[in-house]
C-alpha cells in the first residue's frame, strides 16, 4: 500500500512542450499532503493504445491508431499482422475517409490548427505518399461522403465569415461546385449508386432532424418523408426498391433510415422518394408518402444501419443499456424485412462499419464486414465477421502500456431513483447509471466516489475504455459512477427532452438524487462500500455545467445528499446567455434549439438565473477548471471568468490551460499533464491514498 509522504516543494510540472499553464489559488499551503508516487503508474495509462477500422485494403485493412504524439494511418495485411504505419503527419489529423475502391490507394483527410476546428480538406495518395488540396473554397470542412466510384465526394462547407452549412460536391480532378445553400444545418450522407441523387440531411437540434433527397443534376430538393416536427430522422442509406419497376416520376431505388416519428425509440423505415418529371421539377405541393416502418418497435433506439453493397439486406445495431446489439435485415419483394440477430459477436460498442468489396464484383452479394470495437475493459481494435459462418475475427491487438488487459475492472448497470420518484411509484423512470468498484482485496473498506457527467447534454455514458477511469479507480482506489441524467440519449424521446428549455435544472436535480442515492449504499453484509463523505464531481462542456451546478445546489452538508469534497469543470458552460451570444456562429442556432433563445427575455431570464456565474457565490468547494484557448464551442472566457470570481473570494481553485488545444485535448503530451494534475487534485480534496 502507499504512504502519504510530505507534498512536494513545487507542483508537477507540465511537459516543456504542451503549452500547458497550471495557476493556483491560494498559490499555497493545500489543505491535504499529497503522495506522489500516485502519478508514477500514470505512464503506463497514457500508454495504452486503440486502433479504429478505417476501411478495406485490396489485401488487408486500414486501421487509424496512434504510436506517438499524433494519430496516423497504418495497414494491417492479415488477423494479428504487424501494424505498417504510411503516413507521418507532424499535426493533428481529425479524420480520414478512405475511398471506397481499394485500387485507388487514397483517402480524405481534415486537418485543424491547434484544436479551433476550421477543418481543411486535402487527398492522400497512398501510393506516392504525397497530399493535396482537392479545391474546397476557405472555410471549415465537415463530414465529406464518397460516391460508389471513389471519383467525386461530397461535405459539409461553412464559408469563411459564414455561419451557412452549404452542401459541396468535390472529385479527385480537383473540380468542386456548390450543390446545396439553404437556411439551416446541412450534411450530405449518401449518393445514390448512379452517383444522380444525395441524400441529405438537415439538423435541428438533438430532438429534430429531417432527411431530403437532392437531385445532383438540377439542384431539385424534395422530402425523404412528411415533415415531423417532433422527428429525428438519421442514418439514411439507398436500398434496393421493392414491388414493380420505378415510373418516370419516381426514384429508382428506396431510402432506409431510422427515426422516431412514431414513437419512443428510434427505428428503422422505408421510404419511396419521388423524382420529378422528364419535363421539369413536379408541383411544390406534391404529395410525399408516409414511410414504413421496416424493424420492429422495440424499448432501444437503433443506433446505426449499413446497406449491404447489393442493396437487398441491412445491418444495424440496437443501442441496448449502452451495448451494441447487432443484427440482420433482409428485405423482401414486398419492402417488408426480416431481421435476425447476428450470432458470435463481441460484446461491446461497435461503430465503423464497411463491407468487405470484391474486385471486379459490383453489386455481389458480399458477407463480410470490418467494424471497430470498444469495451470497458478493452481499448478499440479492429474486427472482421463473416455473416455466412457467423464468425468475428480480431484483426488488431491494442497494447495496454504493460497493463495486464486482466487489471481492467468491469463496470455494473445500476438504476437509482429520481428527485420526483415516489417511494413506492414510478412517476418518473429510475436513472440509468454505470458504477465501477475498485478490487476490494487492494482497496477495502468505503471508497471515495468521483462521479462522470457527460457532455452534449444529448450524449450518453456508454461502457467505453477510459484510461483516466480505470486509473482513479484501479490506482486511486476511487468508485467512478457515470449516470445518464435526464437528457442523455439512448432511452427514448422522453428522456431526451425532459431537460429542454426551462426545464433544464431536471438533470441538475438528477446529481443531486445520485449523492443521495450514495449515502444508502451498502453491501449485502450491511457494511457501507462508498464514502458519502468523500465524493468529487466532473464534467466537461455541458457536463462542465452539471459539476458547477452540483457544487452549488450541493456542495454543503445538505441534508440528505453527500457532500462534495471537489470538482472538476472542463470547458464547462457557466453563463448560458454569454456562451450562446460568443460560440461559433454555424454553431448557435444548434444551441439555441437545445439550451433556449437567449434574444427572448423570458428565456434570457431564466438562463442567466440557473448559470453557474450567476450563482459563483455559492460555490465554496475546491474546483479545477481545465481549457483550451482556441475553444470554437465553449470560449475560453466561460472558464476564466469562474476562475477570477473565485480567486477574489480565496476559495481553493486550480486553472489547467492549454495553449494549443481546443474543446478536446488531443496532443497526448497535452492529455498527460492534465491527468497528472487532475489526480493530483483529487488525490489532495479527497484525502487519497486513503484505505
Amino acid at each position: 500500500m502507499l504512504q502519504v509522504k510530505s507534498p512536494p516543494a513545487a507542483a508537477i510540472p507540465a511537459a516543456p512542450d504542451t503549452g500547458s499553464r497550471l495557476e493556483k489559488s491560494p498559490p499555497s499551503g493545500d489543505a491535504a499532503a499529497f503522495d506522489s508516487a500516485l502519478l508514477e503508474p500514470l505512464a503506463a495509462y497514457a500508454q495504452v493504445r486503440s486502433a479504429g477500422f478505417g476501411g478495406w485494403a485490396d489485401t488487408g485493412m486500414y486501421i487509424g491508431t496512434q504510436l506517438g504524439r499524433y494519430p496516423q494511418v497504418h495497414r494491417v495485411a492479415s488477423p494479428g499482422a504487424d501494424r505498417r504505419q504510411l503516413t507521418f503527419f507532424p499535426r493533428r489529423m481529425s479524420g480520414f475517409y478512405l475511398n471506397p475502391r481499394p485500387a485507388r490507394a487514397d483517402f480524405l483527410f481534415t486537418q485543424d490548427e491547434g484544436g479551433n476546428e476550421q477543418y481543411g480538406l486535402r487527398l492522400y495518395d497512398l501510393k506516392t505518399g504525397n497530399a493535396r488540396g482537392l479545391g474546397a473554397p476557405p472555410g471549415r470542412v465537415d463530414g465529406p461522403v464518397w460516391n460508389d466510384s471513389g471519383s467525386r465526394f461530397a461535405y459539409s462547407h461553412t464559408p469563411s465569415g459564414s455561419d451557412r452549412w452549404d452542401i459541396r460536391v468535390g472529385g479527385i480532378d480537383g473540380k468542386d461546385t456548390l450543390a446545396l445553400s439553404m437556411p439551416g444545418t446541412w450534411a450530405p450522407m449518401e449518393f445514390s449508386p448512379d452517383g444522380r441523387w444525395l441524400l441529405v440531411q438537415r439538423y435541428v437540434s438533438a430532438s429534430q432532424a429531417d432527411l431530403h433527397v437532392l437531385c445532383l443534376e438540377d439542384g431539385w430538393l424534395t422530402p425523404v418523408a412528411p415533415m415531423d416536427k417532433g422527428a429525428f430522422s438519421d442514418n439514411a442509406v439507398w436500398i434496393r426498391r421493392p414491388g414493380p419497376q420505378a415510373s418516370a416520376r419516381e426514384i429508382p431505388w428506396a431510402i432506409a433510415f431510422t427515426s422516431d416519428r412514431d414513437g419512443a425509440s428510434h427505428r428503422i423505415f422505408l421510404a419511396l422518394p419521388q423524382s420529378h418529371a422528364p419535363s421539369g421539377p413536379s408541383p411544390a405541393d406534391a404529395a410525399v408518402q408516409a414511410p414504413q416502418p421496416l424493424s420492429p418497435a422495440d424499448r432501444w433506439d437503433v443506433e446505426w444501419l449499413e446497406a449491404s453493397p447489393d442493396k437487398r439486406s441491412l445491418i444495424y445495431s440496437l443501442n441496448e443499456d449502452g451495448l451494441s446489439r447487432l443484427y440482420k435485415l433482409d428485405l423482401t419483394e414486398t419492402g417488408a424485412g426480416n431481421a435476425r440477430a447476428l450470432k458470435g459477436m463481441p460484446a461491446g460498442i461497435i461503430h465503423e462499419i464497411h463491407f468487405r468489396p470484391e474486385a471486379g464484383k459490383p453489386g455481389a452479394a458480399i458477407t463480410e464486414f470490418g467494424f471497430t470495437l470498444n469495451s470497458a475493459v478493452s481499448p478499440g481494435d479492429a474486427w472482421s465477421y463473416d455473416i455466412a459462418k457467423e464468425k468475428a475475427v480480431r484483426w488488431t491487438w491494442s497494447e495496454t502500456g504493460g497493463l495486464p488487459p486482466g487489471s481492467f475492472r468491469e463496470p455494473q448497470l445500476i438504476r437509482y431513483p429520481s428527485a420526483e420518484q415516489a417511494p413506492a411509484g414510478a412517476d418518473s423512470p429510475p436513472i440509468p447509471a454505470w458504477i465501477y468498484r475498485p478490487d476490494e482485496k487492494k482497496f477495502p473498506g468505503p471508497r471515495p466516489v468521483l462521479i462522470l457527467l457527460h457532455g452534449g447534454p444529448e450524449q450518453q455514458a456508454r461502457p467505453a475504455f477510459d484510461p483516466f477511469l480505470q486509473y482513479a479507480v484501479g490506482v486511486l482506489g476511487l468508485a467512478v459512477i457515470q449516470p445518464n441524467v435526464r437528457g442523455s440519449s439512448g432511452y427514448g424521446r422522453a428522456w431526451l427532452r425532459a431537460d429542454d428549455g426551462f426545464a433544464r435544472m431536471n438533470s441538475v436535480r438528477d446529481v443531486g438524487a445520485l449523492l443521495k442515492w450514495i449515502r444508502t449504499r451498502t453491501a449485502g453484509d450491511g457494511k457501507a462500500y462508498l464514502d458519502s463523505t468523500r465524493v468529487a464531481v466532473s464534467g466537461r462542456s455541458y457536463g462542465g455545467f452539471l459539476s458547477l451546478s452540483a457544487l452549488i445546489e450541493y456542495g454543503g452538508s445538505n441534508s440528505g445528499h453527500s457532500a462534495l469534497k471537489a470538482g472538476i469543470s472542463t470547458v464547462g458552460i457557466t453563463h448560458f446567455p454569454t456562451f450562446l451570444k460568443q460560440t461559433s456562429g454555424y454553431r448557435r442556432d444548434l444551441r439555441r434549439a437545445e439550451y433556449g433563445d437567449e434574444r427572448d427575455p423570458r428565456m434570457a431570464a431564466f438562463l442567466d438565473s440557473i448559470s453557474p456565474l450567476t450563482r459563483v457565490d455559492r460555490i465554496h468547494t475546491p474546483l479545477l477548471l481545465c481549457h483550451g484557448r482556441n475553444d470554437p464551442r465553449v470560449p475560453y472566457a466561460e472558464s476564466e471568468r469562474v476562475f477570477a470570481a473565485l480567486k477574489a473570494r480565496k476559495v481553493p481553485v486550480w486553472f489547467l490551460t492549454f495553449a494549443d488545444e481546443g474543446h478536446s485535448v488531443k496532443d497526448q503530451d497535452s492529455q498527460i499533464a492534465q491527468w497528472r494534475v487532475t489526480a493530483e487534485f483529487l488525490a489532495r480534496n479527497l484525502g487519497l491514498p486513503a484505505h
